[in-house]
């Protein structure tokens, strides 16, 4: 918990068997209940006040599709799910938050509500990796304790390799794609696109179909939000890269291949000399990719934001 109208939230759900393959901590398991032709599990929330971020994520073996919802007494709001069509996803009314297409923000007092993960299976997901964060929208960042970690060795890819029309628009899948890469995972980077690709709103960017995308090679993901290096220093410390989503205006990221961004991913390797050191898949070329970036300036840009990043667990 945070202290005054800022509140710091974070639980992880997920079977002993895969806790450990996790960089961060999943301490608990979710209660699957089934609901009409779904499987539905609920994550209750603090009470939250206005201007915080609720940040769902849900990943299983096999990629089912999923959504999560927001519960809030008689209102509820729903995000868009992992490959499924539009019409499926009723954006239904209500006074306490906002939805997004990926995420949840509050805009009243927020008491009693839960998250709750939908999945259309015929089963109860046996393995699964899931995450509810919680973030001020806006709040003072803390510089980390430390800032040296170990760099860990990502091979590079650039999102200009993509198809013409797809290459401004392709930063998010590329970055998974390295990570896969990484981790050892064969795959092929036109299917990931495609399997990427959020069909309700014709996006590439969105987090939990990132995040989905990659459960289709076996590789289990969570899309996280955090206001501290904390969790970055741990994944970095147990050797794992991690996906972080940017912004920053004209100038804001000297050395950036892009001079400023409403929202960009760049995969993280380790912090040296008081410097980030990413792979930036925007970079013209791959020999380009791997770049470093002023700490400061990537803390504003990263923890400043929105805070989220994707981190991933290797497959069995």
């Amino acid at each position: 918990m945070g202290h005054g109208e800022e509140v710091i939230h974070r639980a992880g759900f997920a079977p002993p068997g895969r806790r450990w393959r996790y960089p961060l901590p999943l301490p608990g398991t979710l209660d699957w209940r089934r609901a009409e032709d779904a499987f539905v599990a609920d994550v209750p929330l603090p009470a939250l006040p206005p201007g915080h971020l609720i940040v769902p994520s849900l990943a299983a073996p096999g990629s089912p599709d999923h959504h999560s919802v927001l519960v809030d007494g008689e209102a509820r709001t729903v995000t868009a799910g992992s490959g499924r069509p539009a019409e499926q996803h009723p954006h239904l009314p209500g006074g306490s938050s906002r939805v997004h297409v990926d995420y949840f923000d509050t805009t009243a007092t927020l008491s009693g509500a839960r998250v709750r993960f939908c999945v259309n299976a015929p089963a109860a997901p046996a393995d699964y990796l899931a995450v509810v964060s919680v973030r001020p929208r806006e709040g003072s960042v803390r510089p980390p304790d430390r800032m040296e970690t170990p760099v860990v060795e990502v091979p590079p890819r650039t999102q200009m390799a993509a198809p013409e029309p797809l290459r401004p628009r392709v930063c998010s899948p590329t970055c998974v794609s390295m990570a896969l890469d990484h981790l050892g995972v064969r795959h092929e980077f036109d299917e990931l696109l495609a399997a990427a690709h959020h069909r309700p709103t014709d996006l590439y960017g969105v987090w939990p179909q990132n995040v989905w995308a990659a459960s289709r090679w076996g590789v289990l993901g969570a899309t996280e939000a955090t206001s501290d290096w904390d969790a970055a220093g741990r994944i970095l410390d147990a050797g794992h890269p991690f996906v972080a989503s940017i912004a920053f205006g004209e100038g804001g990221l000297a050395g950036a291949p892009l001079r400023s961004s409403r929202g960009h991913l760049v995969i993280v390797r380790g912090i040296q000399n008081h410097r980030v050191l990413v792979n930036d898949p925007a970079a013209p070329s791959v020999t380009d990719v791997p770049r470093s970036y002023d700490l400061e300036e990537f803390q504003d840009a990263w923890l400043g934001g929105r805070g989220v990043f994707y981190a991933f667990s290797p497959p069995p």
